[in-house]
């Protein structure tokens, strides 16, 4: 598969991404939302019409049992009004029973959950649900009153979809109409399964939504690692390439420099042994080390030249070499009140495949560095050798004047100094000759009072 590698492409490629998924997305919840509603609008018309129905064939049923003393719903209207019951008990509880075994046949066949009638207080008056007790409040009373309102005076009606535990209910109102008076309303409620397969199938668009986004997010991600890879690689390349033309061109300049500045020493040392011996000038050592301050920056630049490939590595005591080094500063550092403090760890060896001329340059560019940040002041410069996991870490520490955070984003880039005389080369050649040798380099600083170079092998 081919990444696009502009930012162009990259944006209509994770734009297009996003639109498809958002469209797709879109597309199956409206396709969803449609179906829900119209499931649900005929789900209400069918069970309001059988709710109404039920109603109607309960009311007709229990109409037509006629005694010498009244129906059914005449003997429990004197009920609820505290009068003498106008059938025999035997009569009136057997009507009950065979009401509910009606509502239970009427219950199975529509495949309800539970119908209930309700008298004017609504109270339980018969019900398939065997555990609620006749005479009782009824909880659709107190969880829908309006409803049961509107059901008395002739408006069938239904709750909202509601959930317990796993199962999805919805409950139906109708009123029963006696004489044209509606004392009493029927209650069924509705299981509805089907509902559990949409709210399954809600999720699995949640799922399939967020597994889609996941991949595109990813998509996009991986798209804008290899961007900007490449884009490193590109600048990485063009740094290079203006690097080696800049390499080329200092070394000739270097080259040409080089025989003048010979010459200029050489005549220099004949003045001073020619005049010097009558007359102690220091203008006489004036010109030999501003030739010899001029050939080490030529120098800096002939090896910014170099091609790093034809150096040749060999096994290398890290801390011998930096013993070396360090011990052949002491007293030149010493002259400036500078202490070289060096410890490496007992009596541990570390060894690595370098090239000792290289990192000895390293290791002492590191160590004037350290110098120049005293500013002519007295102070420490800790070197510290040790074994960090699997990698040798080797540390140069001072504590002058410290290093800003905005030069340290700089500090090893080539040609970049804070010093009048300094080149701008000492640390990137210490940088690249270290990450020649498979090592890393780091600068740490709070700006004040300290600086600490971290290399890692």
């Amino acid at each position: 598969m081919k990444f696009p590698t502009n930012k162009k492409s990259l944006l209509i490629v994770s734009a297009f991404g996003f639109i498809t998924v958002f469209a797709l997305y879109a597309s199956i919840w409206y396709i969803y939302d449609e179906a829900i509603k119209y499931f649900n609008e005929e789900l209400d018309r069918r069970l309001i019409a059988l709710t109404q129905t039920t109603a109607t064939e309960i009311a007709q049923s229990l109409s037509e049992k006629e005694t010498q003393q009244g129906s059914f719903f005449e003997q429990l209207r004197g009920r609820q009004r505290g009068g003498k019951l106008l059938l025999p008990v035997y009569s009136f509880e057997q009507e009950l029973f065979f009401t509910q075994i009606r509502l239970q046949e009427i219950a199975k066949i529509q495949e309800l959950q539970e119908i209930t009638i309700l008298d004017s207080s609504g109270k339980i008056i018969v019900s398939t649900n065997e555990d609620l007790i006749t005479g009782e409040k009824s909880q659709f009373q107190i969880i829908y009153p309006n409803e049961i309102e509107l059901a008395r005076i002739g408006f069938p009606t239904h709750s909202d979809l509601y959930q317990s535990e796993d199962a999805f209910f919805k409950v139906y109102f109708a009123g029963i109409d006696v004489d044209e008076e509606v004392n009493f309303v029927l209650c069924a409620e509705v299981g509805l399964g089907t509902f559990a397969g949409f709210i399954e199938f809600k999720d699995k668009i949640f799922l399939i939504g967020g597994v889609c986004l996941f991949f595109i997010i990813l998509l996009t991600l991986a798209q804008i690692s290899v961007y900007f890879q490449i884009s490193a690689s590109e600048k990485q390349l063009i740094k290079n390439e203006n690097l080696l033309a800049m390499g080329r061109m200092a070394a000739g300049i270097a080259h040409e420099i080089r025989n003048p500045l010979g010459i200029i020493n050489s005549t220099a040392q004949r003045i001073k042994r020619k005049y010097g011996k009558e007359k102690e000038d220091p203008i006489f050592d004036f010109i030999p080390e501003e030739v010899d301050r001029l050939g080490k920056i030529l120098t800096n630049y002939l090896e910014f030249s170099k091609n790093d490939e034809n150096i040749s590595f060999e096994k290398i005591n890290l801390k011998a070499l930096l013993r070396r080094v360090s011990n052949g500063v002491q007293e030149d550092f010493a002259d400036f009140g500078i202490e070289v403090d060096f410890q490496s760890g007992g009596s541990e060896e570390f060894f690595i495949e370098g090239n000792s001329p290289q990192l000895q340059q390293v290791f002492l560019n590191f160590l004037l560095n350290s110098k120049d940040a005293f500013e002519n002041e007295e102070g420490k410069i800790k070197i510290r050798l040790k074994k960090v996991k699997s990698k040798i870490e080797i540390t140069f520490e001072d504590n002058g004047k410290g290093i800003s955070q905005q030069v340290r984003k700089s500090i090893f880039e080539p040609f970049f100094t804070t010093k009048d005389t300094g080149s701008g080369l000492g640390l990137y050649l210490s940088k690249r000759i270290i990450e020649n040798h498979n090592g890393t380099v780091e600068v740490d600083s709070d700006g004040k009072s300290w600086t600490k170079f971290k290399i890692n092998f």
